[in-house]
């Protein structure tokens, strides 16, 4: 009786932890991670993995989520400098996009992929660099700020805002 008790003990161990079962993240599970009044980015990402990516690019594209969902899966997206990430993030930013998005989804991208792909997020944040919405002009001076110093001189002499400069060089 000894022996099978080992031997069902021995079973039940090797199925845990030599072949544990993944359980494949469900689309509310993600939405239910970017909810809650304190939120928090590192824990949401940590605690579903990168099978996660396909469901926060759908939260982003639905219109009809409110934005807290959406701009916290942009935050989150920030830990999975992927291909298929990346090619979102820029059919994304697209001029044509709302300012707010545009702010949240530049940050990700520069947050995402400044340290691998600079000329990538230069390039990106640069087309918004003259954009009349003030806020998403000093997200692009924060993206190109460590990337490209000198282009980061030319946008702050050219920043007709003041507090936009004072807040860039923070």
């Amino acid at each position: 009786m000894r022996s099978f008790s080992n031997w069902l003990a021995f079973l039940i161990w090797t199925l845990v932890f030599v072949f544990p079962v993944q359980a494949e993240v469900s689309y509310s599970q993600v939405k239910e991670s970017l909810e809650g009044r304190h939120w928090d980015p590192p824990k949401s990402y940590a605690t579903l993995g990168e099978e996660e990516i396909p469901h926060l690019l759908s939260i982003i594209q639905d219109d009809y989520l409110p934005n807290y969902y959406r701009f916290r899966a942009l935050r989150v997206l920030e830990h999975y400098p992927t291909p298929e990430v990346s090619t979102f993030l820029e059919s994304l930013l697209q001029p044509t996009a709302p300012p707010l998005l545009l702010r949240h989804g530049l940050e990700a991208y520069a947050s995402a992929f400044s340290a691998d792909q600079p000329k990538a997020v230069r390039d990106l944040a640069w087309q918004f660099h003259d954009h009349p919405d003030p806020e998403l002009r000093l997200t692009v001076a924060r993206a190109i700020r460590t990337i490209s110093p000198d282009e980061f001189d030319l946008l702050i002499q050219q920043e007709p805002k003041d507090w936009v400069r004072q807040a860039a060089l923070q």
